[in-house]
């Protein structure tokens, strides 16, 4: 129940609601310029522990955080330079716990290294490295090195006080799936094109080139030894790395581990699963098994029907809601701890498989952002199908853990239901308090809707779909209210006035369609082929509406005469959002990472705020009272803004 699952996060949005005596809560740390608060910690990337095993840190994409690994407590944050929507993606501790080795993701990344204790970068070892997908100090920390993909399979090895490439290894691979390299850094792992290719770092050569008909693999690890490779994802499969050989599958086309990884000693494997929980399996059992097997009569009249066996002994322990895309082991083996597609981090205890504490907050894309009617409480959800809601006055935060598909979901506008897409592209109804499905609306044509929209009096839904469909979906009898005409490219955006009256969508074609919901007619407002629309918004007295394309400028449009009023003075550049505040006089605009704010009535720019958030901003919402500004963004974060302190809360 949704009540029972609250969660009190007190620092949550202190910033905003308390004095500036409570000044470095987490939420406040690294902030942009005039920023207030950050609510959400960005995507999980990637987890390691220090060598100690008393911190773990947390590639993201806003920066690493560092946790202590004994209660789960925020230590700091190394935020990053600007640079991509996964800007790190892989993080190794020194052996002494007191230099931290960063990679990107993007293929102009670079490969850093950071004091962990001031959070100073101490030196940039490579630029423009490619996507990093390995890094690991030496025994001794005096070597790093990296696996990445750069257009080709490739491997460095640096000294670290130095900065001295000392090796280098490429193999030629046209595309890829997933990387990996070994304990030692002598075999990569990678995938591409149905088959599994086995490299050799230290030869520089291609070892091993199997094929996988299957051709689904969520991830590879390799044993301690390095004599096994495991594959998860549909097949997941144990592979002998000295001959190339099969040794047996765990699972035969059931994607049930997403991600694995061995203890230290080797003895057992561990699995995230894609239902959120973790598989455990005693090496040593499996394959002295598998050897019985082979000789045993079931087994030979497998291999004379081409059949394979799947080996399913395994223990399986509930974790989190969501896809498990992380799981590492402590050096010593006693802690393991997993992170899931749905934004939680969960650290176990080894011997008794127990949970020592969740951590929340890691989101994904924020998709929701809208505050109730009388600014009470805010509603943020993103698309790793987590939602939280702000209490203002109990600076609390209530997580919903909804039995939902969450993406897209949409809120009425007294925050009491919701409206997503089904698991069977069906459109369900949802009371939030209760998190109880009122009713199910059929979608007989299956339609896989990417857009929802709620009419201000939540009688109507409006749904669009990547092939450019509109539908209008009656709510009050639940049925299917009409078709509208299609756009020839996918729907980008779609909204309601706040008057209830129109309906406004955008594509990527090019065209904006207003139209009068009653009546049904329609009026194309603009027709640029080849530049998609991103963004809408409707004044607050719906007689205007804003468009902006991927390539500017922001165009102003009469809803009455439908006439071009004309455009935003000097606002060209990608459109990624639009919002009017509520008093009509501040229009908000984001650029990739970018927000300007512009006065309404002159069309001229008010503030610009450069690198607010570290990828594009999806989402706005102010406050009731006009005085509060909230951005949500792709990094998987939300920003407050308060605009009196910036100078123009009362325009």
């Amino acid at each position: 129940m949704y009540k029972k699952s609250i969660i009190i996060v007190t620092i949550l949005l202190i910033s905003i609601f308390m004095s500036d005596s409570i000044a470095q809560e987490y939420t406040q740390w690294h902030l942009p310029e005039d920023a207030t608060a950050r609510l959400g910690k960005g995507s999980i990337q990637d987890i390691k522990f220090s060598s100690d095993d008393t911190r773990f840190a947390v590639a993201t994409t806003i920066g690493v955080w560092i946790y202590d690994a004994q209660t789960g407590e925020e230590i700091s944050l190394i935020k990053v330079n600007f640079r991509s929507p996964l800007t790190i993606h892989r993080v190794a501790f020194s052996p002494d716990s007191k230099i931290l080795a960063t990679g990107n993701w993007v293929l102009g990344g670079d490969i850093e290294l950071w004091d962990v204790k001031s959070g100073e970068k101490i030196r940039t070892l490579r630029e423009k490295i490619g996507r990093v997908y390995h890094l690991r100090f030496s025994h001794d920390g005096r070597i790093l090195s990296c696996g990445s993909w750069n257009r080709s399979v490739q491997f460095h090895v640096w000294e670290v006080d130095t900065g001295r490439e000392i090796a280098f290894f490429t193999g030629e691979q046209n595309g890829y799936s997933n990387f990996q390299v070994s304990q030692d850094s002598s075999l990569i792992a990678t995938d591409g094109e149905r088959q599994i290719l086995i490299w050799d770092t230290f030869e520089g050569k291609l070892r091993h080139a199997i094929d996988f008909p299957i051709g689904f693999v969520s991830g590879f690890a390799f044993s301690p030894d390095n004599k096994m490779l495991v594959s998860s994802g549909r097949s997941s499969t144990i592979w002998d790395t000295e001959t190339g050989s099969k040794i047996l599958k765990l699972y035969d086309n059931e994607y049930k581990a997403s991600e694995m990884t061995f203890s230290p000693n080797g003895k057992i494997l561990a699995g995230g699963g894609s239902d959120g929980s973790i598989m455990l399996w005693d090496i040593n059992q499996i394959l002295e098994k598998h050897k019985e097997q082979k000789t045993s009569l079931s087994s030979l009249l497998n291999k004379i029907t081409n059949k394979e066996s799947s080996n399913k002994e395994h223990k399986t322990f509930p974790g989190h809601t969501s896809v498990v895309n992380t799981i590492i082991y402590s050096s010593n083996g006693n802690t393991l701890a997993s992170g899931s597609k749905g934004g939680t981090i969960i650290v176990w205890d080894v011997a008794t498989m127990q949970k020592r504490f969740t951590i929340h907050g890691h989101t994904g894309p924020m998709t929701i952002l809208r505050y109730d009617e009388i600014g009470q409480k805010l509603f943020s959800g993103s698309a790793n199908e987590s939602v939280w809601v702000w209490d203002k006055d109990s600076m609390t935060s209530q997580l919903i853990k909804p039995n939902w598909n969450t993406y897209p979901i949409v809120f009425s506008h007294d925050g009491k239901t919701a409206a997503n897409r089904g698991r069977n592209n069906e459109l369900q109804i949802w009371d939030i308090e209760t998190d109880q499905r009122l009713f199910t609306i059929r979608n007989e044509k299956q339609k896989t809707f990417s857009k929802l929209a709620l009419s201000p009096d939540s009688k109507f839904l409006a749904s669009g779909s990547r092939d450019g469909s509109l539908e209008m979906w009656d709510i009050v009898n639940r049925k299917h209210f009409m078709t509208l005409d299609k756009h020839t490219n996918r729907v980008n955006v779609i909204l309601f006035s706040p008057d209830g009256t129109l309906f406004a969508s955008a594509s990527e074609d090019g065209t904006v369609q207003l139209w009068q919901i009653q009546t049904g007619k329609k009026k194309v407002l603009q027709t640029e082929p080849n530049r998609g629309v991103r963004a809408l918004a409707f004044s607050p007295d719906s007689k205007t509406l804003v468009s902006g394309r991927w390539d500017g400028p922001i165009q102003n449009w009469d809803t009455v005469t439908f006439q071009h009023l004309g455009d935003y003075i000097n606002a060209a550049g990608t459109v990624d959002s639009l919002e009017f505040s509520p008093d009509g006089k501040i229009l908000a605009n984001g650029l990739y990472g970018l927000i300007r704010l512009w006065d309404v009535e002159t069309k001229t720019k008010i503030k610009e705020i450069y690198r607010a958030h570290n990828n594009s901003i999806i989402k706005f919402v102010f406050s009731p009272n006009s005085k509060t500004l909230v951005s949500g963004s792709s990094d998987g974060t939300s920003l407050i803004w308060d605009l009196e302190k910036m100078g123009i809360g009362n325009r």
